[in-house]
């Protein structure tokens, strides 16, 4: 998902760095959606008309549709929507699967009750993600939830006060809780999933500009008490070689430095 506006080299630089990840082998490519995902389902949580935000080669997509829920599933990557789509033809499955820019969602001319995104929240930059909120309350209905996997650890990991500073006002966490994000690697990732609830996408969309880091005023997060919220989920280096591997390749230096998504 194309996730820059202004750019252009940075576009260029996540660009190859992902074409490059789908030539050589994803690890974010399992082969099935992420169990966090699946458990989402399972409790209810996904419903009506859904949006995979950055949905890569769509498995989330693909067996959300299986359940049968409308879905539509967006990635900047061609290659990514071009597989999902032979996939979805061979299991005989109605996707909406479009290659598009995670800035610019309303260009899909459309709402949906429920977003889901596998890995893609953490690809963003501090002062780019009030930006991707403010996309997501445009195609999201007022009242529907916003479903977040995103790293727990390393050096793509986002904290729980940092989440409150990309999502302000019109947004509230309503849960937020340890979880595991399925890799090639048996190991996987320690992650996060937060659900987030839009009550007023107009507010989102006009306050973009005043959503600083490190706001944590007003963070509602269950189960964490206020005192606790700064101790939680603090970023550690332990998790991500690859990441790693990219940083001595100089790419994680660039504006545009990113780890995706399943």
């Amino acid at each position: 998902m194309s996730t820059e506006r202004g750019r252009p080299e940075v576009d260029e630089v996540r660009s190859a760095f992902f074409q490059s990840a789908y030539e050589q082998g994803a690890p974010w490519d399992i082969g099935r959606p992420q169990r966090a995902i699946v458990e989402l389902w399972e409790a209810g949580e996904i419903v009506g008309d859904v949006l995979e935000v950055g949905c890569g080669f769509a498995e989330n997509a693909l067996f959300l549709a299986a359940q049968g829920l409308r879905v539509c599933g967006v990635d900047m990557m061609e290659p990514a929507i071009a597989r999902a789509r032979e996939a979805a033809s061979a299991r005989g499955l109605d996707v909406d699967l479009r290659v598009g820019n995670a800035l610019r969602l309303a260009e899909l001319g459309r709402r949906f009750d429920t977003l889901v995104d596998s890995a893609l929240l953490h690809v963003f930059e501090p002062e780019d993600r009030p930006a991707f909120a403010a996309s997501l309350a445009s195609v999201l209905a007022p009242g529907g939830c916003y479903h977040a996997l995103y790293f727990r650890e390393g050096p793509r990991a986002i904290s729980p006060e940092a989440l409150r500073a990309a999502f302000g006002p019109g947004w509230k966490v309503r849960s937020l809780r340890e979880a595991h994000y399925e890799e090639t690697d048996p190991e996987g990732a320690a992650a996060w999933l937060a659900t987030l609830v839009l009550s007023h996408p107009r507010t989102v969309i006009d306050s973009k500009e005043d959503t600083r880091e490190g706001d944590v005023q007003g963070l509602d997060l269950p189960g964490i008490p206020p005192r606790d919220v700064k101790k939680v989920g603090k970023a550690t280096a332990g998790r991500g070689a690859w990441m790693h591997q990219e940083a001595e390749e100089g790419l994680a230096g660039s504006p545009g430095n990113s780890r995706k998504r399943g």
